[in-house]
Order: structure tokens, then sequence, then C-alpha cells
């Protein structure tokens, strides 16, 4: 029996031993695997791999660091990795510096030596190589280190070359944009002359023919000026030199004295302008009016240039307002040519126009979309546009500004909700953007409003209201209404007995009317033609309404303009002249430095109110001379 177990013991036993022997020769044969793929992989790797010793002697050697440092691994094994160290440089990252940073890969750049002596720049990866120990392997004695080479000169080189490249381009981005500065202020020069001594000319005796042709050169170089100013501003934005200011400011004067601008220009094509701000964004903001004024204008020019007849319409709404902060939407509208679709999608683009044939009927670069997109950008909104060809254009953008105190502003010649109670008002104009913006603004006053397109239906409506004892008290009439004009209409409300009480406020030049009004129609003439109309208030300067300045009217005192002192400081004889010549039409009293010492050398002698002084001038320049 017992013989039995020992045998059935020895049988179990060379088993196991079987066993163990297989698993170990499976276990070897995988380990040997795995050596020979990581000993290809040692081989194979584009960088330069190496393993050293503790004391830094190379045991192993990849044919990367054959290429990298030409030793052969015949030459450098069983060698001191401290060959391919210049002197006097440290080397410790190669063997894994100071014992507590072991545990981790080390990376640094350094520069080490060839075979021939050559520098490199390379950047060194170390890493510990631990003894195994069965519990914590991670914990093992480290008896070696594990170095990979990556050659960084070529990325130097390359870092070098785009550090240079990019001095350069900054260079010369100063460059052009002192040169276009220059060019600029040397181009305006002789322009500002021009138009200045034009304008003089047109005042004096002229014959028809020549007053034409005085006024074509100053549109000529009205054009030619703003071309210049289009290349300096895209230039500056090109060049990162724009910085918005931050100025209190009237959005309301600001959009009305814009639109204003492009009267005389809407008129002379015969085009209908409008303006319409909606409630609630009246008064102050804080921002860069300038800027904001220049965008307006760029797409109100083009809004006219490319409108042969119609109307160009601008209006301002509020999209949000929170923390004193407004968000603001302006939309210009017109009825122009419109844009083609195949141009739409690079319409932002320098120098795009709708094709060639454009160009030449209207001229223009093309700069003034993609200064507005980049102003636009930098005031925090946005800009796009919907068109189709042959039936106008509507452009919009948004911009943030922060709302100020009501203290100052236009809100406090609003009326009290009560001052119109009562009161009924009709409105006759042909236009349905004017239609809608007079109704607005009337009942946002507590006017009851009604509104008409002709002549015709509007007295039947006047008419029949009298009868029913439930009158109109106001009437505001178009002079341009179809068929029967507006001047037609105001004779027969003021022949009509039954229609004798109605106070009539006459858009545009209209004889017999009580008030008159110009358009575009700003806000604040028309609440002052109200209250006077209404109310019984100061009368209106009529003319100066109608020509559209400010119902204030300044009485010319000549005597108290003289005892104004103005010394106007510019390097350009012409136009030095050409100022003294137009301040002293005005009745001011003027003197004339030629440069910044001047300016001192004048100041010293006597007091002036106003300094006129010119930016760019030899010697001692305006910004030096104002300091």
């Amino acid at each position: 029996m017992a013989e039995q177990n020992t045998a059935k013991s020895r049988e179990k036993l060379q088993n196991l031993n079987a066993t163990l022997e297989q698993r170990v020769s499976e276990r070897t044969a995988a380990l040997l695997e795995q050596i020979s793929l990581i000993s290809s992989i040692f081989h194979a790797v584009p960088y330069g791999m190496m393993t050293l010793t503790n004391e830094g002697i190379v045991t192993s050697w990849n044919a990367g660091a054959e290429r990298l440092f030409g030793y052969s691994a015949s030459e450098i094994i069983g060698k001191s990795a401290g060959v391919l160290v210049p002197a006097g440089e440290q080397w410790l990252i190669d063997r894994g510096a100071e014992d507590g940073n072991r545990r981790a890969t080390q990376t640094s750049e350094a520069r080490r030596l060839r075979k021939d002596g050559t520098a490199i720049e390379v950047v060194v990866a170390s890493v510990a190589i631990r003894a195994s120990v069965a519990i914590r392997p991670a914990e093992g004695p480290v008896t070696g280190f594990a170095v990979i080479y990556h050659d960084n000169t070529q990325d130097k080189l390359a870092q070098t070359e785009m550090k240079a490249a990019h001095d350069l381009a900054l260079e010369a981005a100063r460059v052009r944009s002192e040169f276009l500065t220059s060019m600029s202020h040397e181009v305006r020069t002789p322009l500002n002359a021009i138009i200045g001594l034009t304008e003089l000319l047109l005042l004096s005796e002229l014959s028809p023919t020549q007053y034409q042709q005085a006024g074509q050169i100053r549109s000529s170089g009205e054009l030619l000026l703003t071309i210049v100013k289009d290349i300096l501003d895209f230039s500056k934005l090109a060049a990162g030199k724009v910085v918005l200011e931050e100025v209190r400011f009237s959005l309301d004067h600001l959009v009305e004295e814009t639109i204003h601008d492009f009267v005389a220009s809407a008129a002379h094509k015969g085009i209908e302008l409008a303006l319409f701000v909606a409630p609630g964004i009246t008064g102050s903001l804080r921002g860069d009016p300038n800027r904001l004024r220049q965008i307006l204008n760029n797409l109100l020019s083009n809004a006219i240039k490319f409108t042969d007849h119609g109307e160009v319409s601008l209006s301002v709404a509020k999209l949000r307002d929170i923390d004193d902060e407004l968000l603001l939407s302006f939309e210009v509208r017109d009825s122009g040519i419109g844009i083609p679709h195949e141009v739409q999608k690079r319409l932002f683009q320098p120098f795009v126009q709708a094709d060639s044939s454009t160009a030449r009927k209207y001229g223009g670069t093309g700069l003034g979309l993609v200064i507005a997109a980049s102003l636009v950008k930098q005031m925090g909104g946005e800009i796009g546009f919907e068109s189709e060809s042959a039936t106008g254009s509507v452009f919009h953008f948004t911009a943030r500004f922060e709302r100020c105190s009501a203290q100052g502003d236009m809100t406090k010649l609003m009326p009290r909700e009560d001052s119109f109670a009562g009161t009924r008002a009709m409105i006759v104009t042909p236009s349905a953007t004017n239609r809608r913006m007079l109704s607005e603004y009337l009942s946002r006053w507590g006017i009851s409003n009604m509104s008409m397109n002709t002549a015709a239906s509007a007295l039947k409506e006047l008419r029949e209201a009298a009868a029913r004892r439930d009158p109109f008290h106001l009437a505001l009439v178009e002079a341009t209404l179809a068929e029967v004009g507006g001047p037609t209409l105001v004779e027969e409300i003021k022949r009509d007995p039954a229609l004798a009480e109605i106070k009539v406020l006459a858009i545009g030049t209209v004889g017999g009317a009580d008030a008159v009004i110009s358009k575009p129609i700003r806000l604040s003439h028309l609440l002052n033609c109200l209250m006077a109309l209404l109310q019984g208030n100061r009368p209106v300067a009529h003319q100066a309404v109608a020509q559209g300045r400010s119902a204030m009217v300044v009485d010319d005192n000549s005597a108290a303009r003289k005892s104004v002192h103005v010394l106007v400081v510019d390097d350009n004889l012409v136009n030095s002249s050409l100022a003294r010549t137009q301040l002293e039409r005005l009745g001011y009293s003027t003197d004339i430095a030629h440069d910044g010492y001047g300016a001192l050398e004048a100041v010293a002698l006597r007091r002036y109110d106003i300094i006129l002084m010119d930016c760019e001038m030899p010697g001692m320049d305006g910004y030096a001379a104002t300091a």
C-alpha cells in the first residue's frame, strides 16, 4: 500500500515538473519575443537612444544614436557618456539627476557633442531603470537609465527664422503705417486747400457755368479725400492701430446729424431720406461716436450711391438693456440696384464691388464695407445684409454701448405723457416709412393720429371728422403729394371754415403752412414744432427748420465774434491763408503761426481763445507744441 502511494506521489511530481518546465519554456519564449521586439524598436526608432549605468557608462546604443552622434556601438559601449557633453556643462539629466526625481521621466534642452567635435542642440529625455522586486517593482533600486535624444537644431533654426520673420513683419507694418500716415497728410494738405479755396470761389460772383464747374471741382476733391481716408483707415485696421474711444455722446444728435449730411446728395437724385429712432434709447451713451458715425456714413453713402430713385432710410432700435449696457441695432435700407448673389459671399473683402462696370459707374475703392465690418466687430457687434438684385438692400449691424445718466441729455426735452392729451393729428405723406415713423413719434407723445397717402383721402377724412364733431387739431402735410399736391391741400384746409382751426405742419417747403420742417425729420425739430403749434410756446424759426438747421437761431453778432481770438498753426501757407480767410469771413480775429515754435511764441505774447493746431509740421510738430 505504501509503495502504491509512493508511486502515485512520484507520478504527480513528475507531472508537476513537466507542467512547470512547459510553463517556464513558454514564459521564456514570450520573454525572448518581448526582448526581441523591444530590441527591434530600440534600433528602429529615429531618435538616438542609449542606456547607462548609474555611473554614466554606456551599456547600449541604437542606430539612431549612431546617426546623431557619429559613434558606432562598438566605439561607445563601455565608455562614459560624458564624451557627449561639452566641457563645463551639466549632464545630470542624462543620468536621472537627483534620486528624488528618479520616479518620472525628465526632459530638458541641452547641447551635445558629435564625434567630429561639432555641437548640436538636443532635447534629452531620461527615465530610471529599476531592478525587479516581486512585491513593489516600481520601488526597486535604480540600476541605470534609458536616455532618448532628439535633434533640436532644425527646430531652433526654424524658431530663430520665425522670430526674425515676425520682427521683420512688425517693422514692415510700422514702416507702412508711418508711410501711409505721412502720405495721407501730404495728400490731404493740398486737397484741403483745393476744397476750401473752391468753397470760397463759390461764394464769389460767378457765371452759371463757372459756378457749375467750381462745384464739380469741389465734389471731385471731396471724393478723392474720401478715398484717401478709406485707404488710411484700412491700413490702420489691418495693423491693429485703431483703438476705440470711450466718451459720452448723444445718440439722437449723432444719427440726426449723420443723416442730415446726405440731404443734398439725396435731393440731387430725388431720393427720399427717412430716419426713425425707436423709443427707449433716447439719451446719452458712452462709446466712440466718431467710429459709429463712420460706419453709418459708409452704409448711407453706399445706399445713396447705388439708389437711382425711391428711398433710403436709417432706423435704430434697442435689442437688449442689461446693467446699463445697451445692445443697439442699426439698419440702413434702400431701394437701389441690389447686390447679385454671386458677389454677396465676398462683399466684405477688400476692394470688392459688384462688378467692374459698377466700379466705373459709381466710383469708390470697395473699402467702406471692410472698414465698417472691422469697426462693428471692435464694438462687440455683428454686421450683415439682405439683398436682391434690382430690388434694393438692407444692411444691419449691432453695437454695444454703456448707458449714461439722463442728466443733460434729450430726455429732459420730452413732454409729459399728458402734454398733448386729446390732440388728434392727420399724417399725409406718400412714404410708408415716413407714415410709420411719424405715427410712432406722435403716439409716443400721446397724440392720436391717422395716416393717409393722398391729399384727396386726407381732405375727405378731415371734413367728415369735423362734421361729426370729432375734429383733427393738426395736419402734417408732405409737400410732394401725388395728384393733388401738398400746397393745394394746405390751401383747401385754410379755405374751409370747418377746418380753419387745424394747425398745418408742412414737411418740406409749402406756402401757407403754420410751420415748416425739413426732411429727414429730426425728433427734436418735430417736438419743437408741435410744442410751438399746439401749446403756444415761442414761435418756431420756420426758415431755420426748413433748411435743416437748429430751430434756435443764433444772432450774427459780429462784435462778439471779433472779441474771440483764434491762432491758426499750419506750416502750409495755402492752408493757413485759407483758414484765416474763412475765420475772418465769420468775424473772428485771427493770427497765423507756421510751426510749433511759432505757436509758443504767439501764446507768450497774447491770450488766444482757440488754437487750430496742425499735427504734422517740421521742427516742433503739433503734438509737442500742444503738450
